[in-house]
Parts: C-alpha cells; sequence; structure tokens
C-alpha cells in the first residue's frame, strides 16, 4: 500500500513531502520503502510513521495500517478432464484463488483423494490408474471458514490386448554357419502394433539353428527350423512363428599347405625343393560355418608355360631353379588359394631309407619312407621321387599308393628295401619271419553304429610267435546284407575299412586274409545324445587344439564319434575346426564349438588367447638311447606370456642333425636309421613368436 506525507507550514501552506522524510512501520506486520511503499506480511495492525527533522526538532506524523488474512475462495484442479489406459498414472495440480484475487499453487498443501477401485492418488497428487472406469479426483483444503476443495474426472479406458506376433527378418535362406537378425511386431486390440523384439522369448529347433534373447539366430546345418516368438499375456501366450531354410555350407577361403601338415593354419606354405625332386601339397577349404576341409581341387601352377616346375594333381615337380606359384582352385566355385614353390639347384648327397630292422609276418605289411640330403645342408622327403625295390621279391615286395609305399611279406627270408635316385641309392634291411596268421581282431570292438556316422574299422592279425601285426592291405572286407539297406562298407587300403551306418537294424561286418577271418555283429541305432571333451578349452591365438565328440546310442552304448559328427564354429574368424575335431585359434575372442549327429546337437566353449609363445620344450629331457629299428616318441610344449602351457607336439617342425641316425616325423616321433649320435629338433614360429628346442638321441 502507498502511503503519502504532507507538511503543513507556520504560513498556513502545505507541501508533499512523501519523499523527504524518514518511514517506519512496525514490525513484523509490514514494512515499509523509503517512497512510503508498505508491504505486508502478517495479520495484525503497524503503525506507519513519518518523521521531518527541523532545525527546530523532529517533526512526525503517524497513519495506522490494519492487515487481515486473505480468504481462500475455490480450488482449481488440473488437468480438469483426462483420459488414459490402465496402468498409466497422471500427474494433478491444485491452484487455490483467494479473496484478493490472488493465486496460490497448492498441489503439495491439499488433501487429495480418488474414487476406487478405477485409481489412488499420492499426496502430491500423482494418481495411479488400476482399472477401466472414471475416478472424481479431489483436492480439499481446510480455512477457518470450512472446507474448500476442487475436483477433475479421470476416465480410464481397458489397456489394449496382444492380438498376435509377426516374425520377420531380411532373409529367410542363408547357407549354414551364417547368423540371421529376426524381430517381433506385436499387434494389439485397438490397431496399435510394438515391436516386441526383446520382450518375446525366443525358440528355434534344434540342431539346425540356435536364437538369443534379442532374436539373432545362428545356423549350424543344413535343414530348416521354426523361429518362434513367444509372449505371456493375462489372457495366455501368443507367439508367432517364422521358418529359416538352411542350405549346405558354403565355401569361403582355399589355404594351400603341405601334404603333411597334420592340422591346417591361418595362411598358406612356401614350400622349397630341389630340381628333380617333388612335393605335395594339400588344399584346406575354410567354409561358412567354421569348419575345414580337404578339397578335391584343380591344380594349376603359374606362370604358364613355365620351366620351372609342373603340377600333376597336388604334386609339385621342380624342374630348374626359379620361383612359381601353385594354385588350387574349387572347380565348384571357382574360389582359389596359392602357395610358394621355391626350386632349388641343390644336389643329393644321400638318400636315407625308414624303417630299418624290421620284422614283419608273411601277409602283413610296412610302411617305408625316402629322405634325401643335399649339399645345402637341406633335407627333403623324395619317397615319390625314388625308384623302390626288394632285392627279394619272394621274400617281400613293394606296392606303391600315391604317395606310400608299402613292403609286404611274402615268405620267410631276408630282403634289402632299396630307394634310388640320381645314382644314390639308399638301403634298409627288412626280414619276413615264418610265423602264420591264427586270428583276427577287429578294432575298435565292433558294437553300436550310429546311424548317419562313419567309422573306421582295421583288422590286426595275431600271428603263430605270438606277434601283432596290422594286416588291413590284402584283407578282404564285406558286410551283410549287402544291398545297402542297413550299412555300408568302403574299403580304404592301409587304414581298413568305412563302415556307414544307413537304417536301424543289425549287420555282419567280416574281414578275411589268408583263409583266416573274423565277423562281428553291429547294430545300428538312433543316437540318444551326444557330448564333446574337453569343455572349455582355451587356446593362443595360431596354436591349435583337439576336440572329441562321444555319442550315446538309444541302448546306452557309446562310442567315439569325433570324425563322424558335423563340426562347427559359431565365430568363423575367432576359430576354424577340421572334421576331425582339430581346431586352430585365427584371432583371440569366445566361440562356440559345435557337434551334430543323428540330430542330436552337443557344444562347447573355446576362448582364443592373445597370449604369445616365450619358450618350446621337448620331453623327455634326458639324452635317449635308443636300439636300431627302435622308435623314441617327443612331445613339444610351449610356454606363453599368460604363464600357461601348451601341447604343440603335433605343429611344430620336428628335424633330426643327421637322418642317418634318426628321422623324425611329424608328429615327434623318431626312428633310429643307424648307428651315432643326432640331435632330434623342435622349432615354431606362432604369430611372430618363434622359439626352439633340442634333444640328444644315440643308437646303442
Amino acid at each position: 500500500m502507498q502511503f503519502t506525507a504532507q507538511g503543513t507550514f507556520s504560513d498556513g501552506t502545505k507541501r508533499d513531502l512523501t519523499n523527504l522524510v524518514s518511514w517506519t512501520a512496525t514490525a513484523p506486520v509490514a514494512t515499509i520503502s523509503s517512497g512510503g511503499l508498505a508491504k505486508t506480511y502478517t495479520q495484525g495492525s503497524s503503525v506507519i510513521t513519518a518523521a521531518f527533522n527541523t532545525p527546530g526538532g523532529l517533526i512526525s506524523g503517524t497513519a495506522t495500517l490494519t492487515v487481515t488474512a486473505p480468504t481462500l475462495v475455490s480450488i482449481s484442479v488440473q488437468p480438469a478432464v483426462t483420459t488414459v489406459v490402465a496402468g498409466n498414472t497422471v500427474q494433478f495440480t491444485a491452484q487455490g484463488t483467494f479473496g484478493d484475487g490472488t493465486k496460490q499453487d497448492l498441489t503439495n498443501l491439499v488433501t487429495w483423494t480418488a474414487t476406487a477401485p478405477v485409481a489412488t492418488i499420492s499426496p502430491g497428487g500423482l494418481a495411479t490408474t488400476y482399472t477401466q472406469g472414471s475416478s472424481v479426483i479431489t483436492a480439499a483444503f481446510n480455512t477457518p471458514g470450512g472446507l474448500i476443495s476442487g475436483t477433475a474426472t479421470l476416465t480410464v479406458t481397458a489397456a489394449p490386448t496382444l492380438v498376435s506376433i509377426s516374425v520377420q527378418s531380411a532373409v529367410t535362406t542363408v547357407a549354414a554357419g551364417n547368423t540371421v537378425q529376426f524381430t517381433a511386431q506385436g499387434t494389439y486390440s485397438d490397431g496399435t502394433k510394438q515391436d516386441l523384439t526383446n520382450l518375446v522369448t525366443w525358440t528355434a529347433t534344434a540342431p539346425v539353428a540356435t536364437i538369443s534373447p534379442g532374436g539373432l539366430a545362428k545356423t549350424y546345418t543344413q535343414g530348416s527350423t521354426v523361429i518362434t516368438a513367444a509372449f505371456n499375456t493375462p489372457g495366455g501366450l501368443i507367439s508367432g512363428t517364422a521358418t529359416l531354410t538352411v542350405m549346405a555350407r558354403a565355401l569361403v577361403s582355399i589355404v594351400v599347405l603341405n601334404a603333411s601338415t597334420p592340422v591346417p593354419g591361418g595362411s598358406s606354405v612356401t614350400a622349397k625343393i630341389a630340381q628333380g625332386t617333388s612335393h605335395r601339397f594339400s588344399a584346406w577349404g575354410t567354409y561358412s560355418d567354421g569348419s575345414q576341409n580337404i578339397l578335391r581341387a584343380v591344380w594349376s601352377v603359374t606362370p604358364n608355360p613355365n620351366s620351372i616346375a609342373s603340377i600333376n594333381g597336388s604334386r609339385a615337380i621342380g624342374l630348374s631353379p626359379g620361383t612359381v606359384t601353385i594354385i588350387a582352385t574349387d572347380p565348384a566355385t571357382s574360389i582359389s588359394g596359392s602357395a610358394t614353390l621355391i626350386v632349388t639347384a641343390a644336389k643329393l648327397t644321400r638318400i636315407v631309407v625308414s624303417p630299418v630292422a624290421q620284422t614283419i609276418a608273411p601277409l602283413t605289411w610296412l610302411q617305408f619312407g625316402a629322405l634325401g640330403e643335399f649339399n645345402d645342408n637341406t633335407t627333403q622327403n623324395v619317397t615319390e621321387d625314388v625308384k623302390w625295390s626288394s632285392t627279394a621279391p619272394a621274400v617281400a615286395k613293394i606296392s606303391i599308393s600315391g604317395p606310400n609305399v608299402f613292403a609286404t611279406g611274402v615268405a620267410a627270408g631276408s630282403t634289402m628295401i632299396q630307394a634310388s635316385l640320381g645314382g644314390f641309392p639308399g638301403t634298409a634291411p627288412l626280414t619276413v619271419s615264418s610265423a602264420s596268421l591264427l586270428s583276427i581282431a577287429i578294432t575298435p570292438e565292433p558294437a553300436g553304429l550310429p546311424i548317419g556316422s562313419n567309422l573306421n574299422f582295421r583288422a590286426v592279425g595275431t600271428f603263430s610267435d605270438g606277434t601283432k601285426y596290422p594286416i588291413n592291405l590284402g584283407s578282404a572286407w564285406s558286410i551283410t546284407p549287402n544291398d545297402g539297406s542297413i550299412a555300408t562298407i568302403v574299403p580304404v587300403g592301409s587304414a581298413g575299412v568305412i563302415v556307414a551306418g544307413i537304417a536301424a537294424g543289425s549287420a555282419m561286418l567280416e574281414v578275411q586274409l589268408g583263409g583266416v577271418s573274423k565277423n562281428a555283429v553291429l547294430s545300428v541305432q538312433s543316437v540318444s545324445s551326444v557330448a564333446i571333451a574337453p569343455n572349455p578349452v582355451t587356446i593362443a591365438q595360431g596354436t591349435s587344439g583337439k576336440f572329441t565328440a562321444t555319442a550315446t546310442l538309444v541302448d546306452g552304448t557309446t562310442l567315439d564319434v569325433t570324425s563322424s559328427v558335423t563340426w562347427i564354429s559359431a565365430t568363423p574368424t575367432i576359430a576354424a575346426i577340421t572334421s576331425a575335431g582339430s581346431v586352430t585359434g585365427l584371432a583371440p575372442g569366445t566361440t562356440t564349438i559345435g557337434a551334430e549327429i543323428g540330430g542330436q546337437f552337443a557344444t562347447a566353449q573355446l576362448t582364443v588367447t592373445s597370449a604369445t609363445m616365450v619358450s618350446l620344450a621337448i620331453t623327455p629331457t634326458a639324452p635317449a638311447d635308443v636300439a636300431l629299428g627302435g622308435t623314441q616318441q617327443y612331445t613339444a610344449t610351449g610356454r606363453f606370456s599368460d604363464l600357461t602351457t601348451q601341447d604343440l607336439t603335433n605343429q611344430v617342425t620336428w628335424s633330426s642333425s643327421d637322418p642317418g641316425v634318426a628321422v623324425v616325423d611329424g608328429f615327434g616321433t623318431a626312428s633310429i636309421t643307424g648307428p651315432g649320435t643326432a640331435t632330434v629338433k623342435a622349432s615354431d614360429s606362432i604369430d611372430g613368436s618363434a622359439a626352439t628346442d633340442q634333444k640328444v638321441l644315440t643308437m646303442h
């Protein structure tokens, strides 16, 4: 309120002193500014004083200001009318209008109520809806003159119900090993649609595919899988489906390796041979499902024509010094891989034939190999380059199957197995005993055979002198019934026979040699489960590991089906796996390894680390002393930067300082070839980390 001060002077004149006087007001009812503007605060009376100093003393005047409390007149509730779906919340506010025209927010001062059971409301005005209907929202305030209140109407509608789920993907057909993202869209009773991809429960029919909680399907094997998205509602389970067709795995890439490489690596090789010798390669295909297999490739050499090397199948022949590229191409896809072949001018200085000083029985066989030493201090497998013969064919005869050379015992006596190349002979003595074949055993012991599997059986003969020898070469295999209705057989020479399970039933497997036979009953059955071991597995990048698969048949029989299952790697960029269960770490990370047979599926976890190789150790550590013709098995263990160790026996490069004393194969087996002392060496380079170790081996 604005006050003014008027002064009356001795001559009767009057004058406005509002801005000249000193203003005061008795607290706490009011305060007053230097210009006379009074601000009221609370109910009561305040004396307003205007004072002015004159030469004759202080002159003042007063007025009384009575302050009364404002009266609440009404309450407005907002929003006044609103409609929501049951389950939602609504914030209400309350505004009071007073008798002096002022307004004030009373949201946190009023008492809130809502008519049940449609809704409830909190002390701060937040209404929660529960069911269809109308609820009156009331805000009330007690004043000296009585209860003042305001209301609003809240209309609650029923929530729309989920009617159906549509499952969609960008593609419906993929090659095994790929992933497909699925989405789930729900349609409601009010016609609205909502993305439910991360709310539904996803399932996929095994073993063709699996699917993550977010709808990402991972395919494993050829076939069809039903992808289901399900959601529980008060009215029951609502679901939608889609069919994903998985085609056969697709070839992704090819690496060209040495044919003798036990486990494929991630990159092609560079081979070096002397002119006039040869080298056999192998083409390994990596597929979309992370599996690796040897391909039947079309081989070529570039440049073409050239005078450096020729190619016959997978065997490259060095003609003159120089470098060429060996190419393996898949005829179905035209995907290719290549390796480098270097032909040197090195000259042969010695041929070593192994094994030596062995004894076999008639009808049995022994495999031989030839290693060449050259004047550039290199050694090379020349088994396919030499000319093989037996000095006594009536005692033992030579047979050649591709890159493999065998001597088969004919009759009792002694012979020399000879290998010659370029005027250099190599020999190994062989004795054929007079022992006769008494009985045959089939290994592994035949029992159950899973439908859809391929199992390898071998024959071992027991002879009259108590010795046992493999007798696969020359043995005759058969199966009854022989119409292929239950099982089929494929003889594989020195490796025995492959038996394939076709349909449930019993089949008789028989092997016969020299009038002696052995038969066994095979029960072809369905697979009830399959398991992978070990699980989990951790390997370093660039190294290899090994998985095995064990099937349980419907009658409870268990058997090793490692070479019969379909192996996959869920993330092929992290690891690849061969049909024999050998896995190679390609990049750091974790992947799932899967095995499928007969509609049954198992998984194991593989972690590939970034650890680097620190050292390599050969065992046994003590110097070995072995008899002529004997063998010594070595293992190579790598130690890595994360303090782990790994068996690298089948991955390292083995060598002997003197092949005339001992030769070492790719699996660490040293065979004694002559008198003296040699150093056995293992070396490896893994992702740039190299390590070696060596041990002394002596013939006694």
